[in-house]
């Protein structure tokens, strides 16, 4: 299922965590991101919602998801990461 359509279905209840580093979420955010250490200083603001994880590439989103799905949270990944082109077009909106 293509990125853009899931979140449109799924909405404002999506929890975006963004687990890059400052200096590159300095360069750009997607608009209503959470930062990794956001999310994890309130983790049950957060319960009973998707949670997509993404970077730049889709390694350490890939990582941190892993981490989340074994604590028993429903995690999805971005598989291309912040340079899939779907993607890096919605954060440059």
């Amino acid at each position: 299922m293509q990125f853009r359509f899931w979140l449109n279905r799924n909405g404002s209840s999506v929890v975006l965590i963004d687990v890059r580093s400052r200096s590159e979420q300095a360069v750009s955010k997607i608009p209503g991101a959470v930062t990794q250490q956001e999310y994890e200083a309130d983790d049950d603001s957060y319960l009973k919602k998707p949670v997509v994880v993404y970077c730049t590439v889709g390694g350490r989103s890939y990582r941190y998801a892993i981490k989340l799905v074994a604590a028993g949270i429903a995690a999805k990944i971005y598989r291309e990461g912040i340079l899939g082109s779907e993607l890096l077009i919605w954060a440059e909106n």
